[in-house]
Order: structure tokens, then sequence, then C-alpha cells
């Protein structure tokens, strides 16, 4: 018998506008590559547990897609405790499911990165030759780097689908993204110092940035205004300890 060791990759909670048509891709590896499915189904579920809708999923480029319709969600509550939950088709005979879950907020608009690889090549023109893969390995350090911020954010309490102001997170999502990549540059280099002494600078900047406070307009009920309680606390602040990106040793082998 095959043994699978499955992983749905997920870097948060998945947010799905209220009343948006949307497209979920699902990343669902069998060990190191991509899981390979005949066929699945899916549901999706809502805080008080009733099923809202339902269908069969489908595959793109290796993902398990799910395409939620505008109708799905344009009458529910905003909410942080929905399910999106998929069975797919391991085996037909005899029947063997592989089942998995996310889960889902429904919010009024997603927050989305500012920041471009063109951006960072502003800072260091000799980016494109320094990563290879082109654009698209360069935007995945972007990714990773993202993910970490917006994680950060939601255990601090702050969920990011409220922040109004995208533009609020750009330098920390350069630094985070930047220090990334020259991480992995000084380990793929060795006898690059350059590499390490920027990895660290831009670690350390990074650090700096989170913790001398985020601000950024909050709109707390989800009706499109920023919170006014007065003039100067319409705009949160948010700090915490060491939040910056990798650290690198020099000298190792």
């Amino acid at each position: 018998m095959t043994t699978h060791r499955y992983t749905l990759r997920a870097d948060g909670p998945l947010m799905i506008e209220r009343g948006a048509y949307t497209v979920v891709a699902l990343s669902i590896y069998d060990g190191t590559a991509l899981a390979s499915f005949s066929s699945g189904t899916w549901s999706l579920v809502s805080e008080s547990g009733a099923e809202v809708a339902s269908g069969s999923t489908s595959t793109d480029s290796g993902d398990v897609t799910v395409t939620i319709a505008t109708a799905d969600t344009s009458g529910a509550a905003y909410s942080t405790r929905w399910r999106l939950r998929v069975s797919m088709v391991v085996t037909a005979i005899p029947a063997v499911y592989a089942n998995f879950e996310r889960d889902v907020w429904i919010v009024r608009s997603v927050l989305r990165p500012v920041v471009t690889v063109d951006d960072l090549v502003r800072r260091h023109r000799d980016l494109r030759d320094l990563v290879d893969g082109g654009d698209d390995a360069i935007a995945g350090y972007g990714i990773e780097a993202w993910a970490s911020i917006t994680a950060d954010l939601i255990t601090k309490g702050k969920r990011t689908n409220l922040i109004m102001e995208s533009w609020a997170l750009r330098k920390l999502h350069t630094l985070r993204w930047l220090a990334l990549l020259f991480a992995d540059a000084a380990t793929r280099f060795a006898g690059e110092d350059r590499y390490a002494a920027l990895a660290t600078r831009y670690g350390d900047d990074a650090a700096a940035e989170w913790d001398k406070g985020l601000r950024f307009e909050y709109d707390t009920n989800q009706d499109g205004i920023a919170d006014t309680a007065t003039a100067s606390t319409n705009v949160l602040s948010i700090t915490s300890g060491r939040g910056g990106g990798p650290r690198v040793t020099r000298g190792w082998g």
C-alpha cells in the first residue's frame, strides 16, 4: 500500500471577499511533489455549521481549485469562523478519500501587497543576475515576506483585512523581502560576505521598522470608513519586540 504524506500549504486564513466571485487554489503536496487526484468535492460551511455551498473541485497546474460563486457569500455576515472542506479521491476502488480543511474569513476587502520586483531592482540593479529563475523566483521571497508580516499582525491582534492603508506596510515588506533574498544568496555563494552583510543590514532595518510601530487606518466594523473617534486616534500603532528578518552569521563552512 502506498503511503501518502499530504501537506496542505497555507500561509494564513483563507480570506474571501463577501459577494465576490472567487477561485481558490489549494496547493496539496504528497511528500515533496504536488499530489495527483482524479476528482474531489468541496463544501463551504458557515460559523453555525451550515453548509452554504458545495461543488466539485478541478485542477489547475497541479493545484486543487474551488470556485465560489458571488451568490454563495453575498448575504453573509462578516466572520472569521467559516470553514472550507475539501474531500479528494485517492483511490476509487476501494474508495479512499483524503480530507482537508481551511479556516475562512468572510471579509469586506483583502489587504494586498504594494511592492514589486521592479521596486527591488531599483535598489539593487543586479538582482536579476543574482537570482536564478527570473522574476518569479525573486517574487517568491516577497510572497514569504508578506506571509510573515500578515501572520505577525494577526498574532498581535490586528486583522489584516481591516487595515485600510496597504502602503503603510510597504517599507517593512521591502526590508523583509530583501533580508530573505540576501540571506539565501549568502548560503548559495560561499565566501560572498557582502550578501551576508546585506542580509543582516536589511534584517536589522526590518526589526527597527517593526519596533518603532506600524501606523495605519483601521476599519473595525468593516463599513469602509476608518475608525474616527478623534483625529488623533483614528490611526493605530503597534509594536512588539524584535520582528525583523533573518540573521546571517559569517564564517560558516
